[in-house]
């Protein structure tokens, strides 16, 4: 790392972060047993221990930039005082990560972290005097920890480029340096100051896994759901990207008849709450958030996938009981046959429902497939099934997953085969019910509009009556919605409150009582010293009784 201000912060995270004991006189003094008792314990004591151990890092860190730039000063022989508090409670001085008055410039430089909301800023327009007195200097500047567009925290900034604080005092931590310094000297800062922080990352070993709780499972699969949706299979499937997606036996006409049936309401089917749709939700999770573990084994989401398609190819299997008396399946630990049907589904093993089997079975009854399928689309899935037959019996005997290439291709080989099972099945409306396809509502115009409305919760919108009369109002949550079968079910009315009502009435409106037109709006900031605020609007997202904007999930990097 060659900067030894930044190898003693890593060694001194190192030694906290390492497990070790408390000393005897702090646990005997009780004051663990008292957090434990807090009546606002609203996380788990791992939570506590890694918010501890940030905070100490976030002060080693402090400590360790304020060093350097002390450092890079006394080279210079430039005289000045490092602070680390500020007596004086005024204005942008609180919260301060440290200060550096530098007593030949007479300049008094803040640094801070990003701040938690913009603000309009007027030029001196914080009490600094006393300050800048204490400190033997004739003005401040904020230096704030971002690489760059400090500005952008100030809501009334110009857009003078010759100006770097755009007409403000805001400033960028590399902009101090490169200023006072040169840019050379950051460069080499910079390259050490990312190792250390990728030392610290790799030491510290903590990254947030969230848990699926109910409400949290319905945003996740929202995140899923994006991903089925906008998935390239033509890629996935023949291993490269082509424009023709012409794929061997699958031609254009075929692959286009999967990809319609599976993403126009088919893919809903690996949402539910059949167990195949519950083993690709693990797998999905567990592959979302494991990606930043290291040195473990990973066979445990490999397994999940496997898992998924063995249910759902079984789960496709049984619909077709009873439809054909010549319809046979293996029995377990036999080489004779027997009819699919309710008598021999229902005997507990009596099947073999191993994926060889299985892959067998769609060999001898292509039928199931949909009728407007080529023979020899029909005959490609039945290849791409036993491809995957080998994939599973590849993995998970005796060896462990440590390599995550491994399980991104296992990934990609189970989320194409859920594409053409599911894409190519011939399925009545009672088995798509059976399998779990969502209620027709989900896909309503007026079903997205609550979604919408509910996620953009707290924001505005724009009402437009047929005479073109518009109305500004701030959306408000649906406190009647209920969560069903992994989605959420609304009260059938929206729910909002007018702006500019200083009481905030509640008001509603149901599918028969919605405007002509609903735009999401924002409000615009003036660039000058005097506020002003303006409604505007962003676009459209209903008009003439249909949902024009994109879906929810179509939302970039979608929480839960």
């Amino acid at each position: 790392m060659e900067n030894g201000f930044m190898e003693n912060a890593l060694k001194a995270i190192t030694s906290y972060r390492n497990v070790h004991a408390a000393r005897p006189e702090e646990t005997e003094l009780g004051l663990s047993i008292v957090r434990q008792n807090s009546i606002l314990k609203l996380e788990d004591n791992d939570f506590d221990k890694y918010m501890d151990i940030y905070e100490y890092i976030r002060l080693v860190t402090f400590n360790c930039l304020a060093k350097n730039i002390s450092n890079e000063m006394a080279n210079q022989g430039r005289p000045h005082e490092v602070i680390f508090d500020v007596d004086e409670d005024c204005g942008l001085l609180r919260p301060i990560v440290f200060a550096i008055s530098d007593y030949n410039t007479r300049n008094l430089y803040i640094f801070k972290q990003v701040m938690k909301d913009n603000l309009w800023k007027n030029e001196g327009g914080e009490n600094t005097e006393r300050i800048l007195q204490r400190y033997k200097s004739d003005k401040c500047k904020y230096i704030f920890l971002v690489q760059d567009y400090a500005y952008l925290q100030i809501i009334n900034h110009n857009d003078d480029e010759s100006d770097p604080g755009r007409g403000h005092n805001f400033y960028s931590f590399k902009w101090f340096w490169e200023k006072e310094f040169g840019s050379d000297s950051y460069s080499i800062f910079e390259n050490q100051f990312n190792e250390y922080l990728r030392g610290v990352k790799e030491y510290l070993s903590y990254f947030c896994v969230k848990s699926l709780t109910p409400r949290a499972s319905i945003d996740f699969r929202r995140i899923v759901e994006h991903d089925l949706l906008t998935k390239d299979y033509a890629s996935i499937l023949i291993g490269r990207f082509t424009q023709s997606k012409n794929i061997a036996e699958l031609d254009n006409e075929n692959f286009g008849l999967i990809e319609s049936s599976f993403k126009n309401e088919l893919y809903s089917i690996m949402l539910g709450k059949r167990e195949f749709a519950e083993s690709f939700i693990t797998a999905e999770w567990l592959y979302n958030s494991m990606k930043k573990a290291k040195a473990i084994d990973l066979t445990v989401i490999g397994i999940s996938y496997f898992k998924t398609i063995e249910q759902l190819l079984y789960s496709l299997i049984c619909l077709r009981k009873d439809d054909n008396p010549r319809r046979n399946i293996k029995k377990n630990r036999s080489d004779l046959t027997d009819a699919l049907c309710d008598r021999t589904i229902s005997k507990k093993d009596y099947l073999d429902t191993t994926i060889g089997s299985m892959a067998h079975f769609y060999e001898d009854n292509l039928d199931i497939l949909s009728d407007e399928l080529s023979a020899p689309a029909k005959e490609y899935v039945k290849k791409k099934i036993f491809e995957y037959v080998t994939i599973r019996n590849g993995y998970t005997h005796k060896d462990n997953i440590h390599d995550w290439s491994k399980i991104d291709y296992i990934r990609e080989s189970t989320i194409s085969l859920i594409f053409l099972l599911i894409g190519s099945y011939r399925f009545d409306e009672l088995e798509k019910n059976e399998m779990g396809i969502r209620d027709k509502r989900y896909f309503s115009n007026f079903y997205k509009l609550c979604e919408y409305m509910n996620f953009y919760q707290n924001n505005l919108f724009c009402f437009e009556k047929n005479d073109g009369q518009k109305v500004w109002v701030i959306a408000y949550p649906d406190d009647g919605a209920s969560m069903k079968d992994g989605i959420l079910e609304y009260s059938g009315e929206i729910f909002f409150h007018l702006l500019g009502d200083p009481q905030k009435r509640l008001c509603k409106i149901n599918e028969n009582g919605l405007p002509q037109k609903i735009s999401l709006g924002k409000l615009s900031f003036g660039r000058n010293d005097t506020i002003s605020i303006n409604p505007i609007i962003v676009k459209t997202i209903y008009e003439d009784g249909k949902y024009v904007a994109l879906p929810i999930w179509a939302k970039d990097k979608l929480d839960y």
